[in-house]
């Protein structure tokens, strides 16, 4: 008698647990949703038509000026696309066995450095060993604060970026 209670009570808790791991897993892929669906509209809103208008010879931010205010982001929104796409899959074919931390270690693994040095205050560049594309949040984040600097500056000298930046 003791041991069908036993398994009974382990079947459930190994339910509740799958359940709780679903959400889990859901929640993480909607946020990776909003984040890649507000990467793509700052993609296709602000950086794709300043680089038109270049290609058309109307300056409204020098290539430096882009990299200031936006550093790689194009780089880091393919990176994120592959991973939603790959979450995205995962959670169409859920069972209760399903994981999706495999998937988190594929995508993101590599060498942690770049960040960790720049948590440290230290500017290491080791940006582009193999893995995946988290190493490449090193720039991002090495730039972050001359990001906000040249946003308000553009923002305040910048007609023409400044209404970009307000219409959209």
């Amino acid at each position: 008698m003791c041991t069908w209670w036993w398994s009974v009570e382990l079947a459930r808790v190994i339910k509740a647990q799958a359940t709780v791991r679903k959400k889990v897993a859901s929640e993480l892929l909607d946020t990776e949703r909003s984040y890649v669906t507000s990467m793509r509209n700052m993609a296709r809103l602000l950086i794709q038509p300043i680089q038109d208008s270049t290609k058309r010879g109307v300056m409204i931010l020098t290539e430096k000026e882009q990299f200031d205010i936006f550093a790689n982001v194009l780089e880091l929104l393919e990176g994120h696309e592959v991973l939603l796409e790959a979450l995205s899959n995962r959670l169409e074919n859920w069972t209760e066995q399903t994981i999706v931390g495999d998937l988190l270690i594929e995508h993101v693994r590599g060498d942690l450095r770049p960040c960790l040095s720049w948590m440290n205050g230290t500017r290491t560049h080791t940006i582009g060993i193999q893995g995946g594309f988290f190493p490449r949040y090193g720039p991002y984040m090495e730039n972050y604060n001359i990001s906000l600097i040249a946003l308000y500056y553009q923002m305040k000298k910048n007609e023409r970026f400044k209404e970009m930046v307000e219409v959209r």
